[in-house]
């Protein structure tokens, strides 16, 4: 069992590896050539780590559409949970929400805040902020490529 795990999480490394060199030339077009991907200093790799925090919402992602945002639902709770006061916190959520269209707004600020509160509790170690993200769909579901600060915020 470990063998085929170990093997998995080895293909996963050389396919997020090539992803991120893909992802770091379509940054370095878009701001220049000083855009360089430093490897996580502790050696652990943000696009896990964003897989485990989606991991028990991933039911209610079952198309594309839903992945999707899911995805940039977590990365904006993400984002927010690394601001220093509460209070601001919830001003960036009520911000976020109000841009939203009325009829997904409740749901929405649902999942965000319980999204936030996962964050705390479980993944408040990682002070990263998330910089981009690509979705490929592989035709048997989706795979994600997280670009994080390389320093904790």
């Amino acid at each position: 069992m470990a063998a085929s795990t170990s093997r998995r999480n080895d293909w996963r490394y050389y396919r997020n590896l090539r992803e991120g060199e893909s992802l770091q030339k379509k940054l370095q077009e878009k701001h220049g050539e000083n855009v360089k991907f430093d490897p996580a200093p502790d050696g652990i790799d943000i696009t896990v780590v964003m897989e485990k925090f989606i991991e028990p919402y991933m039911d209610s992602a079952d198309t594309k559409a839903g992945y999707y945002k899911l995805i940039g639902l977590a990365v904006i709770a993400w984002n927010i949970s690394l601001l220093s006061k509460r209070r601001r916190q919830k001003e960036a959520v009520n911000e976020i929400i109000g841009k939203l269209p009325p009829d997904v707004r409740a749901d929405s600020r649902k999942l965000l805040t319980t999204l936030l509160k996962r964050k705390r509790r479980h993944f408040a170690q990682f002070r990263q902020a998330i910089l981009d993200y690509k979705i490929t769909d592989t035709g048997h579901g989706f795979h994600l490529q997280v670009e994080a600060t390389s320093k904790p915020i």
